[in-house]
């Protein structure tokens, strides 16, 4: 999903906020020997912290802007945070 249609000027005004969260949640997944490095197959941007910690065998293809991080479940997730989750939940 593109978004040449959509405005995104709340959220950009809270990406330092987000973009810290996400590295806290690596710093205290990496603390508990949990980290399997950056998923690959989505993301095809780069953007760093969206796919950190869940690599698996399982490499999308994540191509929607909405869910571009390929899970161990075999899913595309938003971020590695519900990857995660998700994963805790199988």
């Amino acid at each position: 999903q593109d978004t040449k249609d959509r405005t995104f000027d709340q959220e950009v005004a809270r990406a330092y906020q987000t973009m810290s969260a996400l590295m806290n949640y690596i710093r205290s997944v990496k603390d508990f020997g949990k980290c399997t490095g950056k998923a690959r197959g989505g993301n095809q941007y780069g953007i760093p912290f969206v796919s950190d910690c869940v690599k698996s065998d399982y490499e999308g293809p994540c191509k929607s802007s909405d869910k571009p991080v390929p899970c161990g479940d075999h899913t595309c997730k938003a971020t590695f945070v519900s990857c995660l989750q998700a994963l805790l939940t199988v």
